[in-house]
């Protein structure tokens, strides 16, 4: 597989050197090869050009440098088909070569493709291992969560009926003394005043029960009909004290409307006059007040300029109802001309004012 194509050719030339022939002689025999090669060249394969005895040879007659040419090509071609055949030789070993190295990458490939899908088939079942024991974890959690859930109720309803039970154990101990008495008082009592089907406890307290309740609903009623007697007598005697009310009532009624009724005209008379003079007394106010508020607003405008130059130094007042403000820029106004006077009668001393 190491030959390349030179080596192939130097290994299969062919060489046929012909001597000049003589003129006027028939060639019987081609030139010898030469015996000896030159140093560095290969081995020289030797074929016969004339296969021909003399005889023929003479017979052929001119034909026979002719035919000596076409042996001479023939040569040619031989050696031509003789080293195409090495290459197809050279290329069929490395066809069967690359087929082997074919066949077995398509082996490894396949070892390989079995490989991973067996390492696919293991990471598969890994992954259904681990999403198995994941679940399991997740199940067992909530398994013990909810019995954690479970035993922190089942504690506080441990815990309620201790108490309960605690409670009751002391309403036991606290009516004790109650249960003592009645077996003492069931001791006293003859055997047949109770009816012993169960227990003697429980019957006396039911008829005991069912005296007092007896007891009781005979007192409601006597107390019920003496309430209704005392009522009854109550009412007659309200009803003949009332009846002589209201007609005593009545006439001293009459006579405190008819007092009432005369104080009533008095006071009304009374109230026109107040009234009529209150009229008078409010539209002098409402006169005075209009002429107060007239000269405010007027004297607040001219404070707003300059008494020098007669320009504006603030902005009007838009609120006629602002008499804050209007007070104000008169208090500044007013001010300010106690200042210019007490600076032209004293120039000399330093005077500082200051105006908001």
């Amino acid at each position: 597989m190491g030959e390349t194509e030179d080596d192939v050719m130097r290994q299969c030339s062919y060489r046929v050197d012909f001597d000049p022939p003589p003129r006027g002689v028939f060639v019987t025999e081609l030139g010898h090869l030469h015996a000896e090669e030159k140093e560095g060249e290969g081995r020289v394969i030797q074929y016969p050009v004339v296969k021909e005895s003399g005889r023929d040879l003479l017979k052929q007659g001119v034909r026979t440098q002719q035919k000596t040419l076409l042996l001479k090509e023939q040569l040619v071609v031989d050696r031509i088909n003789d080293e195409l055949a090495e290459q197809k030789r050279i290329f069929q070993k490395r066809m069967d070569a690359i087929n082997l190295r074919r066949e077995k990458l398509q082996k490894r490939q396949e070892d390989l493709r079995k490989k991973m899908e067996n390492d696919q088939k293991y990471v598969h079942e890994q992954d259904a291992k681990r999403f198995r024991a994941v679940e399991k974890y997740k199940n067992e959690r909530r398994n013990k969560e909810r019995m954690t859930i479970q035993q922190s109720e089942l504690s506080k309803e441990l815990d309620a009926l201790k108490k309960r039970n605690r409670e009751l154990r002391d309403q036991i101990n606290q009516h004790k003394p109650y249960d003592d008495y009645m077996n003492k008082v069931i001791d006293i009592l003859p055997d047949n005043y109770v009816d012993s089907t169960d227990s003697k406890v429980v019957a006396l307290m039911m008829r005991h029960s069912t005296l007092f309740d007896t007891h009781s609903a005979l007192v409601e009623r006597m107390n019920n009909l003496s309430e209704k007697v005392n009522e009854e007598q109550r009412a007659a005697k309200q009803r003949a004290e009332k009846h002589s009310e209201e007609q005593l009532d009545r006439m001293m009624e009459i006579a405190k409307l008819r007092s009432k009724l005369d104080k009533r005209y008095d006071s009304n008379q009374e109230l026109e006059q107040k009234i009529f003079f209150a009229k008078n007394r409010s539209r002098k106010q409402l006169q005075d007040w209009g002429q107060t508020e007239l000269s405010l607003r007027n004297f607040a405008e001219r404070c707003r300029f300059n008494f020098r130059t007669g320009k504006a130094i603030a902005l009007p007042i838009e609120n006629p109802k602002d008499y804050d403000t209007m007070i104000y820029r008169i208090d500044n106004y007013i001010q300010d001309h106690k200042d210019i006077v007490v600076m032209a009668r004293d120039p000399n001393e330093d005077h500082t004012t200051v105006t908001f």
